[in-house]
């Protein structure tokens, strides 16, 4: 399901974040994504009806295309052509090693304290980092113009340390 939002989800991206800051992609995408998983944990609680989640896994999609989209702009503007294959890899491989020591610690979470106060963090997470990101950087690209590099300059305005 989450897989058919993010079919859809390029298609806006596409359209509409052109215009929209890299930052701001990653703040809301990450936020919306907390408060969605949150609905879709949450919403057997609420209701008995079954199809409730299923449009929800469906909107998720949208907002974590525009997270990864965010992210990886991000990191292609703010990094020198010359290290840009290097911190790729470095932070694909962090990304690997940290999503197997999460699932590992959700594992083991999971089992001594239950699923729902797991999911609950993970949903905290999101809205949390999406958050920072909003504050953090988003107000740095506030009223800057994002296009892509012609030159191929390392220069852009998000403030990133790498």
């Amino acid at each position: 399901m989450h897989r058919a939002g993010r079919a859809r989800c390029p298609l806006a991206l596409g359209r509409f974040g052109v215009r929209t800051a890299p930052a701001l992609l990653l703040g809301f995408g990450g936020f919306l994504l907390g408060v969605i998983d949150f609905l879709i944990y949450f919403a057997p609680l609420v209701t008995p009806v079954v199809l409730v989640p299923l449009p929800l896994m469906v909107m998720v999609g949208g907002p974590a295309a525009a997270t990864f989209t965010g992210f990886h702009t991000l990191v292609q503007t703010a990094v020198p052509d010359a290290f840009r294959g290097r911190i790729l890899g470095l932070l694909f491989a962090t990304q690997a090693l940290t999503s197997l020591a999460g699932m590992g610690l959700a594992g083991f979470l999971g089992d001594k304290i239950g699923i729902v106060p797991v999911l609950t963090t993970d949903c905290i997470a999101y809205v949390i980092a999406g958050g920072l990101v909003l504050v953090l950087l988003g107000c740095a690209t506030l009223g800057t113009q994002t296009s892509t590099r012609p030159d191929n300059s390392a220069s852009h305005a998000v403030p990133v340390a790498v």
